[in-house]
């Protein structure tokens, strides 16, 4: 929870401080399609979970570098998790259905090249995210016994008293579409930090699909000079 209470103030100074030399305000929100990876030291233990369907929303900021090149950062609230589902097959066939969800705290910063088509613009941009947990939940369900259960998903460093660690980074590669101030796009989220809090044992890591709409509110000293 310390660690909580310290980021958060942290991202929005980073945020914030970054806006000010910006010309480009914008909302960006969108749809998560996101899975984790869990992988021991010899086998990928994921391959037969299932996307789990979030969302991405909060304001951006685009500051131009030079010519088409500009670096774009944000403040995004996000959910990303997996589901899975075990059928155990016998006298009757059992079914228990887990799903896992954290919400975080992301800033990306990205490397933006866009390109106009008359009134279509084309851009890509790749780069980095920095992530902190804010809380999670873990539902699970059994077919068997019709019992649904409910848990906190605790977020922290500490073995034996955490399920997870709080802090995510890793990488962003996207592309996407633009009439005036209208934004279309896709993201991709590679997460490269680990998880695990017991890293001796294995892997776990985000993999984050997003699709997104975003609303550009163009700087009126840049209308002005236009």
């Amino acid at each position: 929870m310390k660690m909580t209470k310290n980021s958060i103030p942290l991202l929005f100074i980073l945020f914030f401080t970054t806006s000010l030399a910006a010309q480009t305000f914008g909302f960006r929100s969108g749809m998560n399609m996101s899975k984790m990876l869990f992988k021991s030291s010899t086998t990928v233990l994921s391959k037969d979970d299932n996307l789990y369907f979030g969302f991405q929303f909060g304001p951006t900021v685009d500051v131009p570098v030079e010519g088409r090149f500009s670096i774009e950062t944000g403040l995004l609230a996000s959910s990303k998790g997996y589901r899975r589902t075990l059928r155990v097959s016998g006298f009757a066939e059992i079914v228990d259905k887990v799903k896992f969800n954290i919400y975080y705290l992301d800033i990306p910063f990205n490397g933006k090249f866009s390109h106009s088509f008359g009134k279509i613009k084309l851009f890509g941009f790749s780069g980095a995210y920095l992530g902190v947990g804010l809380f999670g939940r873990k539902t699970s369900y059994n077919n068997f016994t019709e019992e649904r259960i409910k848990s906190d998903i605790q977020l922290g460093s500490e073995k034996g008293k955490h399920d997870l660690k709080r802090l995510d980074y890793g990488l962003n590669f996207g592309l996407g579409t633009g009439i005036k101030n209208l934004e279309f796009g896709f993201n991709y989220a590679l997460g490269l930090a680990n998880l695990s809090v017991f890293p001796e044992n294995g892997k776990i890591k985000h993999r984050v699909a997003h699709i997104f709409v975003a609303w550009r509110f163009r700087n009126k000293s840049k209308k002005e000079e236009n």
